[in-house]
């Protein structure tokens, strides 16, 4: 999809500025970090811009469905002004997949059903689409993904170790080949960067996980990006020399310093908080396209670290963890 005039942004960005006011800046998170009293965890976010959505203790055992419904909401009004939509169904999309996923993982291994997350899918069109039926007005993507699961299950790949794993794999292959056609048409260097990134860091992840010999079948949708030439052919190439490649040192010492048990979830952290300091040139800028996706990547670290903190505290985990894995903010 072409980018309109990027003056055309300038209303929607206009409403982002606005909204930036109440996201929530890092001293919120560092001051309910150590909170583990669910009186005390509502009376903080009673006095933060989240007063409108928590009122009781008892809300805070349904936080999940109330911070996915509020980051939901307010990512599809941006999308509603938006000259490009394309711009909110970057993080759109992985909801979209997630539902998709718990979707197939009980249609086929009977696990038992997740929460689902909002979105604009049913699960009765996921079953339409899995029994080969067509909906044009949905991207490719999702038939491409479903058509390739198939495949894997027709050729004896699934079911012998009965590893709901497969659709993972799947499904996180096809929704990263999908970005670069999602973004196609949006005229921002800045984003275009990230997304770059974003796919290479996310096969990176994927390549520390893949089992040795699979890296082909695995980071198929990289096969195209020189970064990935080498593992891609099979020949054995080291995660943290591609990483260096891509982040500073300084990133991946800190990645790497620890207990191995831990090192995804640094990996996650930090890579994150990485992507999150690309987007910092568009703080500066009037408006377009880089000013309301940085806005919504805010939206998005703030959306994981209230469920992380406050679900944290919940099932009782140490506020140390859950507090050294706190994303970075704009703010």
């Amino acid at each position: 999809m072409k980018e309109r005039d990027p003056q055309q942004w300038c209303f929607v960005s206009g409403k982002v500025s606005v909204l930036e006011t109440t996201l929530l800046r890092e001293a919120f998170f560092q001051e309910l970090s150590p909170l583990e009293k669910r009186e005390d965890i509502l009376y903080r976010i009673r006095d933060s811009s989240l007063r409108d959505y928590f009122h009781t203790t008892d809300d805070l055992l349904d936080y999940e469905d109330i911070v996915n419904d509020r980051y939901q909401s307010q990512v599809r009004e941006i999308r509603r002004f938006s000259p490009s939509p394309v711009v909110c169904d970057f993080f759109l999309l992985p909801y979209e997949f997630m539902n998709l996923k718990n979707f197939l993982k009980e249609e086929l291994y009977g696990l038992p059903p997740a929460g689902r997350f909002p979105g604009t899918i049913s699960e009765n069109v996921w079953r339409e689409l899995w029994q080969g039926g067509k909906r044009p007005s949905l991207p490719d993507v999702y038939e491409e993904a479903l058509s390739a699961l198939k495949e894997s299950r027709t050729q004896g790949k699934a079911d012998e170790t009965g590893d709901p794993g497969l659709v993972d794999s799947i499904l996180d292959g096809h929704q990263l080949h999908y970005l670069p056609a999602l973004m196609a048409g949006l005229e921002s260097e800045l984003i275009c960067g990230y997304v770059r990134d974003y796919r290479r860091l996310k096969g990176i992840l994927m390549l520390q996980r893949v089992p040795t010999g699979s890296e082909a079948a695995a980071l198929w949708f990289l096969k195209e990006d020189e970064l990935f030439k080498i593992p891609v052919q099979g020949a054995p190439r080291h995660w943290r020399e591609m990483l260096l490649e891509i982040v500073p040192e300084k990133i991946v010492e800190k990645i790497i310093t620890g207990s191995r048990r831990d090192l995804l979830s640094r990996y996650e952290k930090y890579t994150g908080d990485y992507l999150m300091e690309k987007l910092e040139p568009a703080r500066y800028a009037a408006f377009g396209p880089g000013k309301v996706f940085r806005y919504l990547s805010a939206l998005t670290a703030e959306l994981f670290n209230l469920r992380l903190l406050i679900g944290g505290a919940l099932n009782k985990l140490s506020p140390g963890v859950t507090g050294n894995m706190l994303r970075r903010t704009c703010f």
